[in-house]
């Protein structure tokens, strides 16, 4: 019987996690990775560069603070602002940048499903990495990786295989540093579906 609840359970978190899936209609094919300090989360990173953005309305002064602070030269600091705005994190207006609502939102309440939405709605891969490991939790990452480029390449054509295991890799990052994926003692990936619930439920105006 508890085996069964189990294999329920499990098939409702696949259906929901396809539903997500479905319900993107355009996303970025391709994601960048956000610059890191040593000693700190990915979160916490994240939210130290959208509270940077939120402080200096001057674009110098948010390049020159974050190259500091991460330590990064002008060439990459050139695509970490592209990348959170695409996350629906950070607009640009006429005359500066600012937090979205749902950047704000983040550093109010610290809630990292206003993040986790904007990622995962708007660039492919992540959910269905997720779907992936949800539906083959047996497989290994060589197998799994192997699938999500048959998805990536039935959806935008074929691309080097190089550029497919460093997307990956991203992706990855992004799941386990932003909570979505666990790594249990046994070195098996687990998702985190009542993160991810929370996310699909948040209402981003």
């Amino acid at each position: 019987m508890a085996a069964k609840q189990l294999e329920r359970a499990i098939l409702m978190d696949v259906t929901v996690l396809k539903e997500m899936i479905e319900d993107q209609i355009e996303r970025y094919r391709s994601i960048l990775g956000l610059p890191r300090r040593s000693n700190y989360t990915l979160i916490q990173d994240t939210e130290y560069l959208l509270k940077i953005v939120k402080n200096n309305s001057s674009l110098n002064d948010m390049e020159v603070l974050i190259c500091k602070e991460f330590n990064i030269k002008k060439n990459t600091f050139n695509y970490v602002l592209p990348t959170v705005e695409r996350a629906n994190l950070i607009m640009k207006t006429k005359n500066n940048i600012r937090l979205t609502y749902a950047g704000e939102q983040f550093i109010q309440t610290k809630n990292i499903s206003y993040v986790v939405k904007g990622f995962i709605e708007n660039y492919f891969g992540l959910l269905e990495a997720l779907l992936l490991i949800a539906e083959n939790p047996l497989d290994s990452r060589k197998e799994i990786f192997l699938k999500w480029v048959t998805l990536y390449e039935a959806e935008f054509g074929n691309r080097a295989k190089s550029t497919h295991k460093s997307q990956f890799n991203i992706i990855l990052r992004y799941l386990i540093g932003f909570d979505l994926l666990f790594i249990d003692s046994s070195g098996d990936f687990k998702v985190n579906y009542d993160l991810l619930s929370e996310s699909k439920q948040i209402a981003i105006f």
